[in-house]
């Protein structure tokens, strides 16, 4: 009981941060904002002297180091936002099917369909408020984030508690 309400009190101070980060800290602006290009920020945020495919040319022959070699970051606040929007939801991935029986009964889809929801409502309330603007990028990223939890959480529930799983 006191594991539960420690877990439940924990969730909604969470709950409580990702509304305050993503609604109540911000003003209200005068226009509607969408942004639907893809990965666009961080795409600005590196520049490379070569091409995708020779970077994973001289990856794969020549090692990381040497492909690292070509790429650089020239604003490093759009690669900051991507990781941000990532770690949102991970403590969402993980925290509901450790809290609630019903995600753990679907624990490979009802987490990230979970982050997926709330990314898409946060999204939707930002841009019917005027708060912030409506990202594609973080409908994409949050879930992502929120994929990652749940796999944490199938590590530590199945493979480290039970290691006879499989």
């Amino acid at each position: 009981k006191l594991r539960q309400l420690v877990l439940y009190l924990m969730f909604g101070i969470y709950i409580f941060a990702v509304l305050y980060l993503t609604l109540l800290s911000r003003n209200a602006g005068s226009d509607f904002q969408v942004h639907v290009d893809l990965f666009q920020d961080a795409a600005n945020s590196v520049r490379s002297d070569i091409g995708l495919m020779d970077i994973l040319k001289i990856m794969f022959t020549e090692g990381i180091p040497s492909a690292l070699s070509h790429i650089r970051v020239v604003r490093i606040s759009g690669l900051t936002q991507v990781y941000m929007t990532i770690a949102l939801l991970v403590p969402m991935g993980y925290l509901l099917p450790y809290m609630f029986r019903w995600f753990r009964q679907r624990v490979m889809i009802r987490p990230v369909m979970a982050a997926f929801i709330t990314s898409f409502l946060i999204e939707n309330v930002q841009l019917i408020t005027k708060r912030g603007l409506y990202d594609a990028d973080d409908l994409v990223t949050n879930t992502f984030g929120g994929w990652i939890g749940q796999m944490m959480y199938i590590a530590v529930a199945y493979v480290l508690t039970h290691p006879d799983w499989k």
